[in-house]
């Protein structure tokens, strides 16, 4: 099954820090014998008002990560995020397969 994480870092969080997120979960993904297809840093962009309100910061540095899993990974990834303090917040949802998705795969 296809899958999208997004993450969003602290703001505060430098290109280098966020490279090193993103491979820290890239490698985690492989290791778990999931397929890990792409990654797009959608850079700093202003937090929703609940999230605002909760962390006292006005943006988040945004991250997707699409990957494909047949061995459920999933619980253990949500743990490994809910842990991980350079993470302010986390989702992971089935892809729906667009041609965006395809394309990244080829």
């Amino acid at each position: 099954m296809k899958y999208e994480l997004i993450i969003i870092l602290k703001p505060e969080s430098q290109e280098e820090k966020v490279d090193e997120v993103v491979k820290r979960y890239e490698t985690f993904i492989t290791e778990n014998k999931a397929a890990f297809v792409g990654v797009e840093k959608w850079g700093r962009r202003p937090l929703m008002s609940a999230l605002r309100r909760a962390n006292h910061q006005g943006e988040g540095y945004y991250v997707l990560i699409n990957f494909d899993d047949e061995n459920k990974i999933i619980e253990k990834l949500n743990y490994k995020l809910k842990i991980d303090e350079d993470i302010l917040r986390s989702m992971v949802a089935r892809a729906v397969t667009t041609k965006r998705y395809e394309e990244k795969e080829s």
